[in-house]
Protein backbone atom coordinates (compact mmCIF):
# COMPACT_ATOMS: atom_id res chain seq x y z
CA UNK A 1 0.00 0.00 0.00
CA UNK A 2 1.39 3.38 -1.06
CA UNK A 3 -0.23 5.48 1.67
CA UNK A 4 -2.09 4.60 4.83
CA UNK A 5 -4.57 7.01 6.39
CA UNK A 6 -4.32 6.54 10.13
CA UNK A 7 -7.30 8.59 11.30
CA UNK A 8 -9.63 5.62 11.61
CA UNK A 9 -6.89 3.38 13.05
CA UNK A 10 -5.50 5.75 15.68
CA UNK A 11 -6.71 6.61 19.16
CA UNK A 12 -6.99 10.23 20.29
CA UNK A 13 -6.67 11.51 23.84
CA UNK A 14 -7.65 15.05 24.86
CA UNK A 15 -5.49 16.38 27.71
CA UNK A 16 -7.09 19.59 29.07
CA UNK A 17 -4.60 19.91 31.91
CA UNK A 18 -1.62 19.35 29.61
CA UNK A 19 -0.11 17.03 32.20
CA UNK A 20 0.04 13.63 30.48
CA UNK A 21 3.50 12.28 29.75
CA UNK A 22 4.33 10.27 26.63
CA UNK A 23 4.88 7.13 28.72
CA UNK A 24 1.49 7.61 30.41
CA UNK A 25 -0.32 7.93 27.07
CA UNK A 26 1.53 4.96 25.61
CA UNK A 27 0.73 2.67 28.54
CA UNK A 28 -2.80 3.90 29.31
CA UNK A 29 -5.18 0.93 29.16
CA UNK A 30 -8.54 2.68 29.38
CA UNK A 31 -10.53 2.65 26.12
CA UNK A 32 -13.05 5.07 27.59
CA UNK A 33 -10.39 7.80 27.72
CA UNK A 34 -9.68 7.60 24.01
CA UNK A 35 -11.66 8.86 21.04
CA UNK A 36 -11.86 6.91 17.78
CA UNK A 37 -12.96 8.29 14.42
CA UNK A 38 -14.63 5.62 12.31
CA UNK A 39 -16.02 7.76 9.53
CA UNK A 40 -14.49 9.26 6.41
CA UNK A 41 -13.99 12.75 7.86
CA UNK A 42 -10.80 14.17 9.31
CA UNK A 43 -10.32 14.07 13.10
CA UNK A 44 -11.37 17.59 14.12
CA UNK A 45 -11.24 18.85 17.71
CA UNK A 46 -12.22 22.45 16.99
CA UNK A 47 -10.71 25.35 18.87
CA UNK A 48 -9.25 23.99 22.08
CA UNK A 49 -6.39 24.88 24.42
CA UNK A 50 -6.00 21.23 25.41
CA UNK A 51 -3.21 19.03 24.19
CA UNK A 52 -4.41 16.35 21.80
CA UNK A 53 -2.49 13.07 21.68
CA UNK A 54 -2.58 10.60 18.79
CA UNK A 55 -1.65 6.99 19.53
CA UNK A 56 -1.21 4.25 16.95
CA UNK A 57 0.69 0.99 16.62
CA UNK A 58 3.13 0.58 13.76
CA UNK A 59 5.05 -2.44 12.49
CA UNK A 60 7.00 -1.83 9.29
CA UNK A 61 8.89 -5.11 9.46
CA UNK A 62 9.28 -6.46 5.95
CA UNK A 63 7.89 -3.26 4.43
CA UNK A 64 11.03 -2.52 2.42
CA UNK A 65 14.30 -0.67 2.81
CA UNK A 66 13.18 2.83 1.84
CA UNK A 67 12.31 5.63 4.22
CA UNK A 68 8.73 6.43 5.19
CA UNK A 69 7.04 9.80 5.65
CA UNK A 70 4.54 10.58 8.38
CA UNK A 71 2.40 13.53 7.33
CA UNK A 72 0.09 15.68 9.41
CA UNK A 73 -2.10 17.22 6.73
CA UNK A 74 -3.07 20.44 8.53
CA UNK A 75 -0.60 23.33 8.27
CA UNK A 76 -1.85 25.42 11.21
CA UNK A 77 -0.58 23.80 14.40
CA UNK A 78 1.46 25.85 16.84
CA UNK A 79 3.28 22.82 18.17
CA UNK A 80 3.54 19.24 16.96
CA UNK A 81 5.77 16.61 18.51
CA UNK A 82 6.41 13.06 17.35
CA UNK A 83 7.48 10.34 19.80
CA UNK A 84 9.06 7.22 18.31
CA UNK A 85 10.09 4.20 20.41
CA UNK A 86 13.84 4.10 20.97
CA UNK A 87 14.00 0.38 21.70
CA UNK A 88 14.95 1.00 25.33
CA UNK A 89 11.54 1.86 26.76
CA UNK A 90 11.88 5.56 25.98
CA UNK A 91 11.28 7.81 23.00
CA UNK A 92 13.06 9.64 20.24
CA UNK A 93 11.42 13.07 20.01
CA UNK A 94 10.94 15.38 17.04
CA UNK A 95 9.43 18.82 17.74
CA UNK A 96 8.12 21.17 15.06
CA UNK A 97 5.18 23.52 14.51
CA UNK A 98 4.33 27.03 13.36
CA UNK A 99 5.96 28.57 16.44
CA UNK A 100 9.18 26.64 15.87
CA UNK A 101 11.95 27.64 13.44
CA UNK A 102 11.57 26.45 9.86
CA UNK A 103 14.69 24.35 10.39
CA UNK A 104 12.68 22.19 12.82
CA UNK A 105 10.80 20.69 9.88
CA UNK A 106 12.52 17.49 8.76
CA UNK A 107 10.99 17.96 5.30
CA UNK A 108 10.29 21.36 3.73
CA UNK A 109 6.60 21.06 2.96
CA UNK A 110 3.44 23.06 3.52
CA UNK A 111 2.29 20.26 5.82
CA UNK A 112 4.20 18.89 8.77
CA UNK A 113 6.11 15.87 7.53
CA UNK A 114 8.49 13.62 9.45
CA UNK A 115 10.99 11.47 7.61
CA UNK A 116 11.07 8.02 9.22
CA UNK A 117 14.31 6.27 8.33
CA UNK A 118 14.52 2.50 8.46
CA UNK A 119 16.72 2.85 11.57
CA UNK A 120 13.99 4.80 13.39
CA UNK A 121 11.03 2.78 12.13
CA UNK A 122 10.85 0.46 15.12
CA UNK A 123 7.70 -1.54 15.69
CA UNK A 124 5.63 -0.33 18.62
CA UNK A 125 3.44 2.52 19.73
CA UNK A 126 4.02 5.87 18.03
CA UNK A 127 2.65 9.09 19.48
CA UNK A 128 1.88 12.56 18.21
CA UNK A 129 1.15 15.51 20.49
CA UNK A 130 -0.55 18.57 19.02
CA UNK A 131 -1.25 22.00 20.47
CA UNK A 132 -2.66 25.07 18.78
CA UNK A 133 -4.79 28.14 19.27
CA UNK A 134 -6.17 27.50 15.80
CA UNK A 135 -8.56 24.75 14.81
CA UNK A 136 -6.98 21.40 15.77
CA UNK A 137 -7.41 19.05 12.81
CA UNK A 138 -5.30 15.90 12.76
CA UNK A 139 -5.36 13.99 9.44
CA UNK A 140 -2.39 11.63 9.75
CA UNK A 141 -1.03 9.69 6.77
CA UNK A 142 1.90 7.30 6.53
CA UNK A 143 3.48 7.36 3.06
CA UNK A 144 5.99 5.22 1.26
CA UNK A 145 8.88 7.40 0.11
CA UNK A 146 8.28 7.25 -3.65
CA UNK A 147 4.51 7.73 -3.23
CA UNK A 148 5.04 10.79 -1.04
CA UNK A 149 7.32 12.51 -3.55
CA UNK A 150 5.01 11.63 -6.43
CA UNK A 151 1.97 13.07 -4.64
CA UNK A 152 3.98 16.16 -3.62
CA UNK A 153 5.01 16.74 -7.23
CA UNK A 154 1.42 16.49 -8.47
CA UNK A 155 0.28 18.94 -5.79
CA UNK A 156 3.10 21.35 -6.68
CA UNK A 157 2.00 21.40 -10.33
CA UNK A 158 -1.65 21.93 -9.41
CA UNK A 159 -1.04 24.71 -6.90
CA UNK A 160 1.57 26.28 -9.17
CA UNK A 161 -1.05 26.59 -11.90
CA UNK A 162 -3.62 27.92 -9.40
CA UNK A 163 -1.38 30.67 -8.03
CA UNK A 164 -0.06 31.36 -11.53
CA UNK A 165 -3.59 32.25 -12.65
CA UNK A 166 -4.02 34.53 -9.64
CA UNK A 167 -0.72 36.28 -10.38
CA UNK A 168 -1.64 36.68 -14.06
CA UNK A 169 -5.00 38.26 -13.16
CA UNK A 170 -3.30 40.67 -10.77
CA UNK A 171 -0.69 41.70 -13.35
CA UNK A 172 -3.31 42.05 -16.09
CA UNK A 173 -5.44 44.39 -13.98
CA UNK A 174 -2.35 46.36 -12.95
CA UNK A 175 -1.52 46.79 -16.63
CA UNK A 176 -5.08 48.02 -17.29
CA UNK A 177 -4.76 50.50 -14.43
CA UNK A 178 -1.60 52.05 -15.87
CA UNK A 179 -3.05 52.01 -19.39
CA UNK A 180 -6.50 53.44 -18.59
CA UNK A 181 -5.94 55.19 -15.23
CA UNK A 182 -9.20 53.78 -13.91
CA UNK A 183 -9.00 53.38 -10.13
CA UNK A 184 -11.18 50.28 -9.93
CA UNK A 185 -8.51 48.29 -11.81
CA UNK A 186 -6.06 49.13 -9.00
CA UNK A 187 -8.63 48.14 -6.39
CA UNK A 188 -9.19 44.84 -8.17
CA UNK A 189 -5.43 44.28 -8.39
CA UNK A 190 -5.05 44.83 -4.65
CA UNK A 191 -7.98 42.51 -3.93
CA UNK A 192 -6.59 39.70 -6.09
CA UNK A 193 -3.16 40.12 -4.49
CA UNK A 194 -4.67 40.01 -0.99
CA UNK A 195 -6.68 36.92 -1.92
CA UNK A 196 -3.57 35.17 -3.24
CA UNK A 197 -1.61 35.93 -0.07
CA UNK A 198 -4.53 34.80 2.11
CA UNK A 199 -4.92 31.55 0.20
CA UNK A 200 -1.19 30.85 0.36
CA UNK A 201 -1.36 31.32 4.12
CA UNK A 202 -4.47 29.18 4.52
CA UNK A 203 -2.87 26.37 2.50
CA UNK A 204 0.40 26.56 4.42
CA UNK A 205 2.65 27.88 1.64
CA UNK A 206 3.22 31.39 2.99
CA UNK A 207 4.71 30.33 6.33
CA UNK A 208 7.16 27.96 4.66
CA UNK A 209 8.23 29.75 1.50
CA UNK A 210 7.46 33.47 1.92
CA UNK A 211 7.59 34.35 5.62
CA UNK A 212 11.29 33.42 6.05
CA UNK A 213 12.17 35.99 3.36
CA UNK A 214 10.39 38.87 5.11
Amino acid sequence: QEALTLGHLAEFLVDPGQQCSPAYVRDLDDPARFIRFKGEGEPNFGYTRALVWVRFTVDLTGAGENDWFLQLGHPHLDELELFLPDGKGGFVRHLTGMLQPLSSRPVTNRHFVFRITKEKARAGTWLLRAKSEDNVILPVTLWREHAFWKASQRAAYAYGAYFGVIAALALFNLFLFFAMRERYFLVYTLFITWFGVWMSSALGFFNVYAAPLL
